[in-house]
C-alpha cells in the first residue's frame, strides 16, 4: 500500500515522508538520520499506540537490481528479527511499499556513544560497563552466523532502563552500511562494505570474516574511548584503510600523555587490535570475562588521574567510588576462611550439676535398694535348701 498524506501540505516539510502514513500502519512524525540507503523515522505504530523507528531503504545507489536488493533486504531483516538480546534493538516489522523496503524497529530514547565520546575520555569503569554489554549482544548474534560489520560509536545506543544508567542497545546488524560521508568515521558505500576507521584487516582484503571482526572495530571504539582520540590518523578513506591494514595503534601513553591507563586494560584493547585475527580474543566471551575479571580488581578502575596525580576533566564520579569500594569490600570477604562450624558442647553429667545432698540421699536410696534385694534372695535361697 503507498503512503497517504495526512498532514496539510501546504506546510512545507524538511521530508517528503514526514506526516504520511507508511502502509496505512506506521505514521512517520520525523525524520533523524539520512544515508544514501535511506532514512530513519520516529513514528508512531497506530494500533498499538507506541513510538517505534522505521528505516525505510532506497537502494538507488546500489549497483544491484530492485529485486535482488529486495531479497537480500528481506532474509537480513528476518534474521535480525530473531535477536532478541536486550542489548539489542529489536525488530518488530518489515515490508515494502512503493518498492521501498522498510524495517520498523524498537524506539530507543537515549543517545549514541559517539556523543559521549564528544565529551572526552570515558572513565575505564564506565567503559567497561559499555562493552560487556557491547560483547553480550555481540555472543548473541555470533551464535547466529551474524556478524555486525559496521560496529561503531553510532551504532551504540545508550539509554537507562529501571533506573540503571548507561544500559547499551546496539542497533544495524548487517544493515548499517549506507552512510556517505568523507569523514572516514562515517560508513562510505560503492568502495568498502563498513566503516573504514573501525574496519579490520581481513575485512578490508575482502578475506573471509567471523566474530574476531568485529572484535577489533570494538577495540578502535574502546581506544577511542578511553584516550579521547582515534588510533589512526583521520583523512582519506585509502589512508585509513592502509593505516588498518599495515599500522599498529600508538600506546596509549603517546595517544594521550595526560592520561594513565593501567596497562592490563591497555594491553587487552592492543589485542583485539591484532592484524592477524588468530592473534585476537577468540571470541567476544572471552574478551568479556577478561574485562570482568579486570573490573574486579580493586585497583582497576583507578585511572582519572594525570601523570603528574591531577584529576583530569573527567573525575571518577561518586557512583563510580562506590562501586570500587563495593568491589573491594566483596573481594575482602571472598578472601577470608570461612567460619568453623560451631561445635555443640557435650551435656554435662547430671552429678556435676546436682547439689551434694541430693546425691548423698540417691546414693542411699540405691544402697537400701541393693541391701533388700540380696536379703530377699538369700531368704529364698534358704527356703529352697
Amino acid at each position: 500500500m503507498a503512503s497517504t498524506d495526512v498532514g496539510a501540505r501546504s506546510r512545507k516539510q524538511s521530508d517528503p515522508l514526514e506526516g504520511t502514513i507508511l502502509d496505512g500502519r506506521y505514521v512517520l512524525e520525523k525524520l533523524v538520520a539520512r544515508g544514501a540507503m535511506g532514512a530513519v523515522y520516529v513514528a508512531e505504530q497506530v494500533l498499538l499506540n507506541r513510538k517505534v523507528a522505521v528505516k525505510v531503504m532506497d537502494p538507488q545507489h546500489l549497483h544491484e537490481s530492485m529485486e535482488k536488493f529486495a531479497e537480500r533486504f528481506r532474509r537480513e531483516a528476518s534474521t535480525l528479527a530473531r535477536l532478541q538480546h536486550p542489548n539489542i534493538v529489536r525488530v518488530y516489522d518489515y515490508g515494502r511499499v512503493d518498492e521501498r523496503p522498510y524495517l520498523v524497529m524498537e524506539y530507543i530514547d537515549g543517545y549514541s556513544m559517539q556523543r559521549l565520546q564528544a565529551a572526552g575520555p570515558i572513565p575505564p569503569l564506565r567503559l567497561i560497563h559499555i562493552a560487556v554489554q557491547i560483547c553480550d549482544a555481540l555472543e548473541e548474534a555470533h551464535a547466529l552466523d551474524l556478524i555486525h560489520r559496521d560496529l561503531k560509536p553510532a551504532n551504540i545506543l545508550l539509554t537507562r532502563h529501571a533506573g540503571v544508567l548507561d544500559v547499551v542497545k546496539v542497533v544495524d546488524f548487517g544493515l548499517a552500511k549506507d552512510l556517505v560521508s568523507v569523514d572516514p568515521e562515517v560508513t562510505d558505500v560503492g568502495q568498502v562494505m563498513g566503516t573504514p576507521m573501525y574496519m579490520a584487516p581481513e575485512q578490508i582484503r575482502d578475506d573471509a570474516c567471523d566474530g574476531r571482526t568485529d572484535i577489533y572495530a570494538l577495540g578502535i571504539l574502546m581506544y577511542r574511548s578511553l584516550t579521547g582520540v582515534l588510533p589512526f590518523k583521520a583523512g582519506q578513506t585509502t589512508a585509513v584503510l592502509l593505516a588498518n591494514l599495515q599500522e599498529m595503534p600508538p600506546p596509549f601513553s603517546e595517544a594521550n600523555p595526560n592520561l594513565s591507563v593501567p596497562r592490563e586494560l591497555e594491553r587487552m584493547v592492543m589485542q583485539c587490535l591484532e592484524k592477524d585475527p588468530e592473534r585476537r580474543f577468540p571470541s567476544v566471551r572471552v574478551l568479556r570475562e577478561a574485562l570482568k575479571r579486570f573490573e574486579s580488581e580493586e585497583d582497576g578502575p583507578s585511572v582519572s588521574v594525570t601523570r603528574s596525580g591531577s584529576v583530569t576533566s573527567n573525575p571518577v564520579s561518586p557512583e563510580e567510588v562506590t562501586a570500587v569500594r563495593s568491589l573491594a569490600v566483596r573481594r575482602i570477604l571472598d578472601e577470608l576462611p570461612p567460619p568453623e562450624p560451631r561445635r555443640r558442647k557435650g551435656a554435662t553429667p547430671w552429678v556435676q550439676r546436682a547439689p551434694a545432698a541430693v546425691i548423698a540421699g540417691v546414693v542411699t536410696v540405691v544402697a537400701m535398694v541393693s541391701a533388700a534385694l540380696g536379703a530377699g534372695l538369700m531368704m529364698m535361697m534358704t527356703k529352697g535348701a
